[in-house]
């Protein structure tokens, strides 16, 4: 599956979520990852690895969605800022990575009333997007792109309604 729409949160990357908590699958099924554990991951993947091998930026993505599901768009977008940095940096850059980091500055900065800059993050979506050969995980997200796209014009219009009255 692909990656849900902002405002199901209910499904975040073809995984469930709830709370601080997030289902993943793994050989023999899912399991639940806590904000804790996901921290935790990071910090040791970041020691071990270092800031970035694609394990690094994958549980780092993880840490910061897991933050946006649970409502912290600050912290999560400041995570996503940061892994972006790193998986664009890579050598190779890290497409895909840098895709989901995208997505989710996008669906973070939307909550937070950053619109321009959540319009800019999802843009950047639809060029990796066009930019992507066949056998990338990006192909095939364009849909969740334009969904979170029409939900950014919507809460642009109730935003300046509010600002009217």
């Amino acid at each position: 599956g692909g990656i849900g729409p902002v405002d199901r949160l209910s499904s975040v990357g073809g995984v469930s979520s709830v709370g601080r908590e997030r289902r993943v699958p793994h050989v023999g099924g899912q399991r639940r990852i806590r904000q804790g554990d996901a921290d935790r991951a990071l910090a040791l993947r970041r020691a071990n690895l270092g800031p970035n091998h694609p394990s690094t930026v994958m549980s780092f993505t993880l840490a910061a969605d897991l933050r946006r599901a649970s409502g912290d768009f600050a912290t999560g977008l400041a995570m996503f800022e940061e892994c972006r940095a790193l998986a664009a940096a890579a050598q190779p850059a890290q497409l895909a990575n840098v895709y989901r980091c995208d997505l989710g500055i996008g669906r973070c900065a939307m909550h937070l009333g950053r619109f321009e800059q959540a319009e800019a993050a999802l843009l950047r979506c639809k060029e990796s997007h066009a930019a992507a050969d066949k056998a990338s995980p990006v192909r095939g997200q364009l849909v969740t792109v334009d969904r979170d796209l029409e939900l950014l014009q919507r809460m642009r219009e109730r935003a300046a309604g509010a600002g009217g009255k």
